[in-house]
């Protein structure tokens, strides 16, 4: 091996690495010094720009694994394409199908797919981990080889979410009967701080309305269903230090549009927040700026003047 040779691998390798021993800086030829023979393809791929770019380490280590196994068709290039640097990864995906299998695989999705998504052994094993999850026959080809299996690892991904949601969902109703006995302790608080902030917000506009809940169960019920943590402002709603208020639809009282904090002294509101804490959609946004303006800003005018 020459010495422009040896510098360009010395180079590649990052100074000399040996990557965990795999490289031989004492063999001859590029063959002895990766302990098993490169294509032409290979060298050529190794002496590219892009080759220099990833970690020379996790590449070389998975093709002598692969070389060492016997498996003598999977490239440098195709490790390199469908990110197979991690031998774990591909030991957990043997146990379903043979790695050169799985490469004509990929391949044949990839080329389905294009250049829009980029095919990896992670996708795979993502979709088998959600196969495994909702148990799935692993021994069937329609199963570990699907027609689309960027189709099939995002159907997988979308159910397991909605499975997982409403078990959330189902934990939350558990722990809400326990908080509700306790927020309904002290609903006689509540009865007469409520009457004041019914006097002093009551609001329509635009097809929304100020809603105010009747009893503070209806906080941990409107935190379930708006995934938010407003459930656990039932003490300080019922002592006063806070208000908590509903933006509801003016057609039906049941559609949750917003939850809204107003600051104890009734001069600010602290926030206004859609499901999942989001922000409130533009109309509901401008109903608070309207809320604000009147039920807010009037009477902070009012009362300096």
């Amino acid at each position: 091996m020459g010495s422009p040779t040896r510098d360009w691998l010395y180079q590649l390798t990052e100074g000399g690495r040996t990557a965990g021993g795999l490289i031989n800086w004492r063999g001859k030829t590029l063959g002895k010094v990766f302990r098993y023979n490169l294509s032409k393809e290979e060298k050529a791929w190794l002496r590219t720009a892009g080759a220099t770019q990833i970690y020379v380490g996790s590449l070389f280590e998975a093709w002598a694994w692969l070389r060492k196994q016997g498996n003598m068709s999977i490239t440098m290039m195709d490790i390199d394409k469908y990110c197979m640097w991690d031998i774990a990864a591909m030991k957990k995906a043997q146990e379903v199908i043979s790695l050169p299998r799985l490469m004509r695989y990929l391949d044949r999705q990839q080329k389905e797919h294009s250049h829009h998504v980029r095919i990896t052994l992670g996708i795979y094993l993502d979709y088998l981990n959600d196969c495994r999850e909702l148990g799935a026959d692993m021994t069937k080809k329609s199963v570990f080889m699907p027609r689309d299996l960027v189709e099939a690892h995002d159907a997988l991904n979308r159910e397991i979410r909605q499975i997982r949601e409403l078990q959330r969902e189902e934990e939350e109703l558990k722990k809400s009967r326990g908080r509700k006995r306790q927020a309904g302790q002290k609903n006689k608080l509540y009865k007469k701080l409520r009457k004041k902030i019914l006097q002093q917000y009551a609001f329509e506009a635009d097809g929304m309305m100020i809603y105010v809940p009747k009893k503070l169960e209806e906080l941990i019920d409107e935190g379930i269903a708006m995934h938010s943590c407003v459930g656990g402002y039932v003490d300080r709603v019922a002592e006063g230090r806070t208000i908590v208020v509903f933006i509801r639809s003016v057609a039906d009282h049941r559609e949750r549009i917003g939850t809204m904090e107003i600051s104890r002294d009734g001069t600010s509101i602290i926030q206004a927040r859609a499901k999942y804490n989001q922000d409130l959609p533009p109309e509901a946004a401008d109903f608070v700026r309207k809320f604000k303006e009147i039920k807010i800003d009037k009477i902070i005018r009012r009362k300096s003047a």
